[in-house]
């Protein structure tokens, strides 16, 4: 015969069911700070991953978009716009942008020094003397000025023509406007203030090539025709300065 085994009374039943359910609470806990993530190093670690991926694949959109516009000027922005797709497209622009802004704020601090006493950046009759974090935050911002003052006339010329494209494609054809004019900024580092007549003849070759990548923008993103599109450019660059003006007028102040 076998011994019957003993059965636990209530009180022990539930001091079992009570150690049972306190071993799965630490091991709920444990787990979840072994999984992935589930610190807040992990997810700020995750976090700038993804920001890195993004930015390289922004880069490389933006590398071929160049390509591609090198090999086809007049109508490679609605080619690109078309193969890309808007999300790309915008990323892509974001980084022809920056790209511009950050040559900009190299460029004005180290060869344009002349324009920060005119914008008032600069507190010092020596327009090269270094400056402080709020005048180095000035310039960023006076940098950024043109591109945003762009794409809000592009915006408004859509609004008013009922043309087509959107936000996302002006921030990719604003991008590609401006980046002859960030070639053209690392140039100058190059050459110093000695070769100033070389550099204004950059600067009005930056000019020019602005205004063919505007006038591709409306005639291959945006369908207007070519009739309007001639009359549209200088309006567009006339409404971006008097936008730019008054964003200095807030930016300086």
């Amino acid at each position: 015969m076998t011994d019957e085994a003993k059965e636990p009374t209530g009180a022990e039943q539930q001091e079992k069911e009570k150690d049972s359910d306190t071993d799965q609470m630490q091991d709920g806990g444990n787990n979840t700070e072994n999984q992935p993530g589930g610190s807040p190093e992990a997810k700020a670690a995750e976090a700038a991953s993804k920001a890195l991926e993004t930015s390289k694949e922004a880069v490389g959109d933006a590398v071929l978009a160049l390509k591609k516009l090198l090999q086809d000027p007049a109508t490679g922005q609605a080619n690109v716009v078309e193969t890309l797709g808007d999300s790309r497209c915008f990323k892509a622009g974001i980084a022809l942008c920056l790209c511009f802004v950050v040559c900009a704020w190299i460029g004005t601090i180290r060869t344009l020094g002349p324009m920060m006493e005119l914008l008032k950046f600069a507190r010092t009759d020596d327009p090269f003397a270094s400056l402080g974090v709020a005048d180095h935050v000035k310039v960023i911002l006076a940098s950024a000025v043109p591109v945003a003052a762009t794409v809000i006339c592009l915006m408004l010329i859509k609004k008013l023509m009922d043309a087509a494209g959107n936000v996302k494609q002006f921030t990719f054809s604003t991008g590609v406007a401006f980046f002859p004019f960030a070639i053209i900024l690392l140039l100058s580092l190059v050459l110093g203030a000695v070769n100033a007549k070389i550099t204004a003849y950059l600067v009005l070759f930056g000019a020019t090539t602005t205004v063919l990548m505007l006038n591709a923008t409306l005639t291959t993103v945006m369908k207007v025709s070519a009739r309007a599109a001639l009359l549209l450019v200088p309006v567009v660059m006339v409404i971006a300065v008097f936008i730019s003006r008054m964003l200095y007028a807030s930016v300086g102040s």
